[in-house]
């Protein structure tokens, strides 16, 4: 393992449970149904929090989105990437039925609104102060949680 390749988390829908808080800036975010989960979303809050003082997001301001994030009107599904590629129909009904295979969002539209601010986080961890494209700060459809 190379931990010092590594300058920042990024956790789409983490089911975690009693992990290690890292040092490193975290991104987590979660969707309706995990953030309706207490347990789940308090672990994820404690997980993501306290690694980023308020004078670094002043020099990077993509590290705003540093912490515990809900994106309202997903689900576990929409982190899921079978719905780019297979009928949405079909994913939805194997969502009814079995597996999470798609949530109730746009699958385009979250996976592109999730890859965007990933995307901020990721840079501004690398040290980059542009915002790419959009005010680059968190904004609706997430919600701090």
């Amino acid at each position: 393992a190379r931990p010092d390749l590594f300058r920042g988390l990024v956790l789409h829908d983490p089911a975690t449970t009693s992990s290690p808080k890292p040092t490193l800036p975290v991104f987590s975010v979660v969707g309706d149904q995990y953030a309706g989960i207490g347990s789940l979303v308090g672990e994820v809050r404690r997980v993501s929090s306290g690694q980023v003082k308020e004078a670094a997001v002043v020099e990077r301001p993509g590290l705003a989105w540093a912490g515990a994030w809900k994106y309202a009107g997903i689900s576990h599904g929409n982190f899921v990437d079978a719905p780019l590629w297979a009928p949405l129909f079909i994913m939805r009904l194997l969502g009814f039925l079995l597996i999470p295979a798609a949530g109730p969002a746009d699958p385009v539209e979250a996976h592109a609104r999730l890859a965007e601010s990933g995307a901020l986080f990721a840079r501004a961890c690398c040290g980059s102060t542009s915002l790419l494209s959009g005010s680059g700060v968190p904004s609706a459809p997430f919600e701090r949680v």
